[in-house]
């Protein structure tokens, strides 16, 4: 009886070590999923044409570009409403287009302006990634700290560079969009020897609403 009772123990023992283990398994792996979502770096895109694509199909996305913390150009839409946020060396500006209209941010005077019937800039970046989309280009690999990334390469464009201030002339240009872990992570411009390798965070289906302007904010 001794005998049956202590190996009816072991045997609810290791099956309670099993459970955990399962447990602790499916609790990683949903981690994992949540975290792949979040940081947006698992849709399957590795070329500039499946990024136009998801932008046009979702019409809902986040996309940045990041040249430093003083620089950067942050493009958010969630259908006909549009948020981008442009920061140039502590000169921040914000343009909002929603209900037709679009309008001006300035954080230096937290001021806004207002133009009615405008949303010339809600389609922007997909009009932008479609024209370059005409064009030919040239395939290769590269390696930036240490991770080697597939590029497209697009002749006579400078059409991502962002708070650049130095007259350029579009046919001493080239832009090259790498690609990783399915997704769009760089954006490197040449502008004749000067080059401008920026960021990039994209990510699609997380904007949840409509772009307002701040209340502190006059016009």
């Amino acid at each position: 009886m001794k005998k049956h009772k202590k190996l009816t123990i072991g045997i609810v023992s290791v099956l309670i070590i099993i459970a955990v283990i399962v447990a602790i398994v499916m609790l990683t792996n949903n981690g994992e999923k949540e975290d792949n979502t979040k940081t947006g770096k698992t849709y399957g895109i590795d070329s500039l044409e499946e990024v136009y694509n998801k932008l046009k199909d979702t019409k809902n996305y986040l996309f940045k570009t990041i040249l430093n913390d003083e620089n950067y150009k942050n493009i958010s839409r969630n259908d006909d409403s549009l948020k981008v946020e442009i920061a140039d060396e502590g000169n921040n500006q914000t343009y909002i287009v929603r209900n037709g209209n679009t309008y001006l941010l300035t954080e230096k005077n937290q001021k806004y302006y207002e133009y009615n019937n405008n949303t010339s800039m809600l389609g922007d970046l997909e009009n932008k990634v479609s024209d370059l989309l005409r064009n030919n280009f040239t395939e290769g690999t590269e390696n930036i700290d240490g991770k080697q990334y597939t590029f497209q390469e697009y002749e006579k464009t400078a059409t991502f560079l962002i708070n650049f201030k130095k007259k350029y002339d579009n046919y001493n240009t080239k832009t090259r969009f790498y690609f990783a872990d399915g997704n769009l992570q760089y954006i490197r411009t040449y502008v004749g020897e000067v080059q401008q390798l920026l960021k990039v965070e994209l990510e699609f289906n997380n904007q949840k609403e409509s772009y307002k302007i701040p209340a502190n904010y006059t016009k």
